[in-house]
């Protein structure tokens, strides 16, 4: 039996002349809401987050949402001090675990004031992963991380989504909507595309290939059907296709003896994101 949502998007619109959206999160979801500048990207996340009203629609939740602090901090305030008003029902390991992997725990006892922006950052965080919620909004702070605490933050979330919570982050960074698998693009305050990564990587930028083969003639003959374009150049052949490695691996069974290497140069994530906005 498939479970219920955690997370529905009922026709939702964020303006009077734009497109809708309907999606429905499940447990150990995880999406990324990305889009340039004043693209809805923003409003999305505000009406998530209750902090604005859809024009039409509505969203669904039944479940525990958490999202990072927003309150500003005072001197009094060290990360883990805020932990442990966080951490009632979590162990002392898990609090550990929670600060260093946020790279907050040489720095547990300094006021979050004193720290920097991306330790700030991290403190928001925290009551994210010292809660244990149905459904995580992160509204760009995982942006603000430096590289270190940004991965650990992301093993984090994949911990939490093997437990059943489901994910939303508001990024720029294509890694991090790579990591999460589902994503959610916006422009012009409506959605051009709402679903699994791979499924866009292959919807809007080709794979190329690039073939060494002693018989270009019959190499070609055998992936012409398959190819959007071929391009020789002596006895290689740059290929671009839909479904490169499928391709390629037809290239190695079926050109055995004449096809020497395949190179396989996948389409990355912002290459697509520029075709597509």
């Amino acid at each position: 039996m498939k479970p219920s949502p955690v997370l529905a998007l009922d026709d939702l619109a964020l303006a009077a002349d734009a497109r809708s959206l309907s999606l429905d999160l499940f447990p150990g979801d995880g999406y990324a809401v990305m889009g340039p500048a004043r693209s809805g990207k923003a409003v999305l996340m505000d009406v998530l987050l209750g902090r604005d009203k859809a024009h039409r629609g509505k969203v669904r939740c039944d479940s525990r949402i958490c999202q990072p602090r927003e309150r500003e901090y005072a001197r009094r305030h060290t990360p883990q001090g805020l932990a442990k008003s966080l951490a009632k029902r979590s162990s002392g390991a898990r609090l550990t675990e929670v600060l260093s992997a946020l790279g907050l725990w040489d720095v547990r006892q300094t006021p979050v004031t004193s720290l920097e922006e991306s330790q700030q950052a991290a403190c928001d965080l925290l009551s994210v992963f010292l809660t244990e919620p149905a459904v995580a909004l992160i509204d760009g702070q995982v942006d603000f991380l430096d590289p270190w605490a940004r991965e650990s933050l992301l093993e984090l979330i994949d911990d939490g989504r093997k437990n059943g919570a489901a994910y939303v982050v508001a990024t720029n960074l294509p890694a991090v909507a790579q990591r999460l698998g589902g994503i959610v693009v916006y422009s012009g305050m409506s959605p051009v595309y709402a679903g699994p990564v791979s499924q866009l990587l292959r919807a809007t930028v080709a794979t190329e290939l690039v073939v060494q083969t002693d018989d270009p003639t019959t190499t070609r003959s055998m992936v012409e059907p398959f190819a959007l374009s071929i391009r020789q150049e002596g006895n290689v052949l740059n290929i671009e296709a839909d479904k490169g490695q499928e391709l390629a691996a037809r290239l190695l069974t079926m050109g055995y003896g004449s096809v020497g290497a395949v190179i396989v140069k996948e389409p990355t994530l912002a290459e697509a994101l520029r075709q597509l906005v």
